[in-house]
């Protein structure tokens, strides 16, 4: 009989241990990827919410990405460029799984703002609106070389600052669409 408590009280132990164990996981993971989770583009919630996202821009304050008053997202009017910008801007569709708009999401939507600001601006009856970003490549040189690459070729084009390593454009084909 004694045993069998020694038996149960160390099995008692063993689930406490791995409850605790467990516990301690899942804060540190959501620690350290709840931005992740909270901005990702499968997350059903973000497009119920009332926050808008930052607009991108690239090096010289082209606007590459905006969201419209109603909350559509909005991108480069012309369609070449848009294309040719794809892969570098993405999309909040989940269509392009790189992109600014995939890995910067968190940021775009300002998910970090303070619960106090977020009630302000909800008494307010003002909408949220995330943080811009301003990338390095060049819109109207990434749609120039994207017109000027050869039709039916595969390949890539890159060209960067070596000084600083700013990439300037990023053209790959096939693109979208």
């Amino acid at each position: 009989m004694k045993e069998l408590r020694r038996n149960m009280r160390l099995i008692g132990a063993f689930v406490v241990v791995m409850f605790v164990g467990l516990a301690v996981w899942f804060a540190m993971t959501v620690f350290t990827q709840g931005s992740i989770w909270a901005s990702d583009v499968r997350n059903s919630r973000l497009r119920a919410t009332n926050s808008l996202r930052g607009d991108i821009t690239d090096r010289d304050g082209n606007l590459l990405a905006t969201t419209a008053e109603d909350g559509s997202r909005q991108y480069m009017k012309n369609a070449a460029a848009r294309r040719a910008l794809s892969q570098v801007v993405g999309d909040t569709a989940g269509m392009s799984g790189t992109g600014i708009e995939t890995f910067y999401s968190a940021t775009l939507l300002d998910i970090s703002t303070s619960l106090v600001d977020r009630l302000s601006e909800l008494f307010a009856s003002k909408r949220h609106v995330g943080s811009s970003i301003q990338i390095t490549v060049d819109g109207p040189l990434q749609a120039y070389i994207a017109d000027k690459f050869p039709e039916g070729y595969r390949g890539a084009v890159c060209a960067t600052n070596y000084k600083t390593g700013e990439i300037l454009c990023a053209v790959s084909a096939p693109n979208y669409d």
